[in-house]
């Protein structure tokens, strides 16, 4: 994706397919988003409920978001279209298909939960974005709002900071 709101399909299905991804398989999709290199947000794709979230710890630049969503969305139309056949084909091969997520793009909505922790500087935001993935993706796929409330202040700010550090630099995370 670019500045301009566009993206190259073929660049990023290549991508999606060099990492050996299914998003038809996929349950949770986490796309962090940097608006205008001075904001993080996290757009989260619950799958299985053909629902995004756009998950914002200052409740600011969600009017800019909406054109990520746009774009977001023409990239999983143009990959359901382009992986038609080939689901299909899994599906019936199946003894146990699965419902999986709508093709029907225009079936699925976009939600803006307000009652998330909202970072009390303005340099979190990309801590709370991890924060954000790391507690969404170790519980069930659902509405975000009723996972993402946590304590945050400046001591467990500073030692969320050094978990992050730490999970980096060995490429494992903690518990």
């Amino acid at each position: 994706m670019n500045r301009l709101g566009t993206y190259n399909f073929t660049k990023l299905a290549r991508i999606v397919n060099k990492q050996k991804v299914n998003l038809r398989n996929m349950r949770q999709v986490f796309i962090p988003i940097n608006l205008r290199d001075s904001h993080w947000l996290l757009m989260y794709l619950d799958m299985e409920a053909s629902t995004f979230f756009v998950l914002d710890s200052m409740s600011t630049g969600l009017a800019a978001a909406e054109g990520y969503v746009r774009v977001v969305s023409q990239f999983l139309q143009d990959y359901f279209h382009s992986t038609k056949q080939e689901s299909a084909a899994a599906k019936r091969r199946s003894r146990y298909p699965t419902a999986g997520p709508d093709d029907n793009l225009t079936l699925w909505t976009t939600k803006v939960p307000q009652h998330i922790t909202k970072q009390i500087n303005g340099s979190d935001c990309g801590l709370h974005t991890c924060i954000n993935m790391e507690l969404l993706a170790n519980q069930n796929p659902g509405a975000p709002e009723d996972k993402l409330c946590y304590d945050m202040n400046p001591t467990s700010s500073t030692a969320a900071r050094k978990k992050l550090s730490i999970e980096i630099l060995t490429g494992s995370l903690l518990q």
